[in-house]
């Protein structure tokens, strides 16, 4: 009886560890099934320049013809669209369906938080598109209504790990040089690009959270300003009383040890001037029991 229980135990953790290798394997397969889907999007732009186009503004008088026309009727943008466009819309909607399937997946858990961060960073470009207010217009109530109203808040939290990583980017250490990239007083450029106007509810929720970090997040210039003045204190005399005793010549400055702040003491006498001279012969010998 016992041997038969022990067996039976030693059977399910085997089982319980067996599934566990399937789910493990199961995510890795879900994972990369993704990456390449979004590696086969990458690669359609590659091939097709057209579809690049979507990420410069579109002419003005252009945009506005397509305004009015999503404005007068459903699918009304798409409906007076060059092929050129239709394909730009096309592909912009291809994008957000991956996303959505991205979404799903890490509902399950099967996506751990740094890779869910690359993600939701790859949504919150995608509303700056050409093509993604009429395509969001259009065919928003085919999505998952989850992934609907969970969209623009992704967007707002990647617009805030953008901003983190901006911060922590400034306080990191050249490990080729070993100094610190805020000097010169020179900042780098990481600040997320502005999202566009026009954009239906995300764009609104992008400007009010970059905003409200902008205000506690700190200016290149603030930054800048505090390296410049470390880096004057650190080469200015700390006293007078140092830099009145400073070497003047660059080679003796060189080699002069650094002021420590404390008085400098009275150089000792060389030989000559320690051993009195002897008296000439036949001269009188001074008296010194006067100064004795």
């Amino acid at each position: 009886m016992i041997i038969t229980l022990a067996f039976l135990g030693y059977q399910m953790r085997l089982q319980a560890k067996a599934l566990k290798s399937d789910s493990r394997l199961r995510q890795f397969e879900l994972y990369q099934s993704l990456l390449n889907q979004h590696t086969e999007l990458l690669k359609m732009a590659d091939n097709d320049p057209v579809l690049n186009l979507i990420w410069s503004p579109l002419d003005p008088d252009r945009k506005r013809d397509l305004d009015a026309a999503q404005a007068s009727r459903d699918w009304g943008a798409w409906t007076v669209m060059t092929p050129d466009e239709q394909r730009g819309y096309r592909y912009t909607r291809y994008a957000i369906e991956l996303f959505e399937q991205a979404y799903k997946v890490n509902q399950y858990g099967m996506l751990d938080e740094e890779i869910w961060r690359k993600w939701v960073s790859w949504m919150e470009i995608w509303p700056r598109t050409r093509y993604f207010t009429y395509m969001w217009q259009d065919t928003a109530r085919k999505f998952m209504p989850s992934f609907v109203d969970d969209y623009w808040d992704l967007v707002r939290q990647s617009a805030e790990f953008d901003r983190e990583a901006r911060v922590e980017r400034t306080q990191l250490l050249d490990p080729l040089s070993g100094g610190d990239l805020l000097r010169n007083g020179e900042v780098p450029d990481v600040d997320p690009p502005k999202a566009e106007a026009g954009v239906p509810g995300g764009s609104a929720l992008v400007a009010e959270t970059e905003a409200v970090l902008e205000a506690v997040a700190p200016k290149s210039s603030e930054v800048a300003s505090v390296a410049a003045e470390t880096e004057v204190e650190a080469v200015t005399p700390q006293s007078p009383e140092v830099e009145a005793v400073a070497p003047k010549s660059p080679q003796v400055a060189a080699m002069a040890p650094e002021p420590s702040g404390v008085e400098a003491a009275a150089p000792l006498p060389t030989a000559a001037e320690a051993i009195p001279e002897a008296p000439e012969p036949g001269a009188p010998r001074r008296d010194d029991s006067a100064t004795r």
